[in-house]
């Protein structure tokens, strides 16, 4: 005849338990991770459209209005002109999620 069983014993819920917190320590850390790496992306993308279409606007207007500042998804981007002895660019500065400032240019002329 079948023994009757009335519930769990301690040691399943225990084991259970230590399942669950063994697949929650590995998996909400790659979680947050890529969410972050998701976050960072989307920055790029924004930060290098802004300065193909601030460098397509020199162009037409045929030059550069001085210190443009965007604020778009909580992210302030700052666009600028960088000269040096040989060339000009126009460049672009923000602070990523982490609050690493990060820069970039392309060449104007």
């Amino acid at each position: 005849m079948w023994r009757k069983n009335d519930g769990f014993f301690m040691a399943e819920l225990l084991l259970s338990l230590t399942a669950w917190l063994i697949v929650a320590g590995v998996f909400f850390p790659l979680i947050i991770r890529a969410i972050e790496h998701s976050v960072e992306i989307e920055q790029e993308f924004e930060s290098t459209q802004l300065l193909y279409e601030s460098l397509q606007k020199t162009v037409v207007e045929g030059h550069f209005s001085s210190g443009e500042t965007v604020k778009k998804n909580q992210t302030v981007y700052e666009i600028f002109l960088k000269e040096s002895s040989e060339l000009t660019e126009v460049c672009i500065k923000y602070e990523d999620i982490f609050q690493k400032a990060n820069e970039k240019c392309e060449i104007y002329k």
